[in-house]
């Protein structure tokens, strides 16, 4: 009896395995699919094998822990300002909602980044939901009509910056740096800019910073006022206008508008430092515009020309 029992337990365990060998087997030959299909719609010039180590290898977000960010919960806005001159510190206000997907994108790729979540230690962090009755008070009081949005704010209570959208790391941080030491605020650079409007760092700071904003047509501006004052790119700015009109575009989903300011920076400028990027911002729209060849191309030279670098933004 105790051989037959044993017999018998053994059975439910050979089944299982085979079973997991089955799932294993239609993996595989998925995978196989896929990697034939990507090989011969690239002529044989895009190899999947090596795509998938490269881009394990040189991608961070896949290799770094993400953090979350340090939040901190109030009832209300009064407390958590209460709060912050006891401890001295600014606030990062994050208005988000439960249906907004950007809103969780933004939280889970760059405010966890190791990179922000530095910075962010540094504020008194607190979220509120735009569809409760505290949330809704603040999306009034300080006029926010997109979301997500954050706010980054004094002891005091009052807006010193703020970001409108989703940003990668690379792009939110100095915002979020700068409001911190009270340095290269929006307001403060529009002001400076009326009397040195040739100043074209200044300029480039203040077309980020406004883009950043949403405040697409102003940055539009700018950008073209760089390219047009640094045609041949000597002093490394007429690129970057180029590059800020594509990510204009880019912001607002107009993602077959950008790839021309891509092409044109690519031809125009290929010594330019922006570049990487460029090919980074060309590699996401073609993805947006779900061109699967020209993707694969691209990503088959962007690997060649940086190899061991990431083809996202951090």
């Amino acid at each position: 009896m105790e051989a037959q029992d044993q017999q018998q337990g053994t059975r439910p365990m050979r089944w299982m395995l085979r079973g997991w060998l089955a799932a294993l087997l239609v993996l595989v030959v998925a995978w196989g699919g896929w990697a034939t299909y990507v090989y011969v719609r690239s002529n044989g010039k895009v190899n999947p094998i090596r795509m998938l180590i490269s881009a394990a290898r040189s991608n961070p977000t896949s290799q770094s822990v993400r953090i979350p960010p340090p939040y901190q919960f109030f009832r209300t806005w009064e407390l958590a300002v209460a709060e912050a001159k006891k401890q001295k510190r600014s606030i990062f206000l994050d208005l988000y909602a439960d249906w907004c997907f950007p809103c969780k994108k933004l939280e889970r790729e760059t405010f966890s980044h190791p990179s922000v979540n530095k910075v962010l230690k540094k504020y008194l962090v607190v979220k509120f939901n735009i569809d409760k009755p505290e949330g809704r008070k603040l999306v009034n009081r300080f006029r926010v009509a997109r979301f997500p949005t954050t706010l980054m704010i004094n002891q005091n209570g009052r807006e010193i910056e703020r970001v409108v959208g989703f940003y990668p790391p690379k792009f939110f941080r100095p915002a979020l740096e700068d409001a911190l030491g009270g340095k290269d605020l929006y307001w403060l650079m529009k002001r400076r800019y009326r009397s040195q409007s040739n100043n074209l760092s200044l300029r480039l700071k203040l077309a980020d910073r406004a883009l950043l904003r949403r405040q697409i047509q102003e940055a539009r501006n700018l950008y073209t006022a760089l390219l047009r004052d640094d045609p041949k790119n000597q002093k490394g700015y007429g690129a970057r206008g180029l590059f800020g009109m594509a990510r204009s575009q880019a912001r607002v989903s107009k993602y077959a508008k950008a790839l021309p300011f891509l092409n044109r920076l690519h031809r125009t400028f290929p010594s330019s430092k922006v570049r990487v990027d460029a090919y980074r911002l060309q590699l996401y729209c073609l993805y947006k515009l779900k061109r699967n060849t020209a993707y694969h191309k691209t990503y088959a030279l962007f690997r060649k020309m940086y190899p061991g670098q990431s083809t996202k933004f951090h």
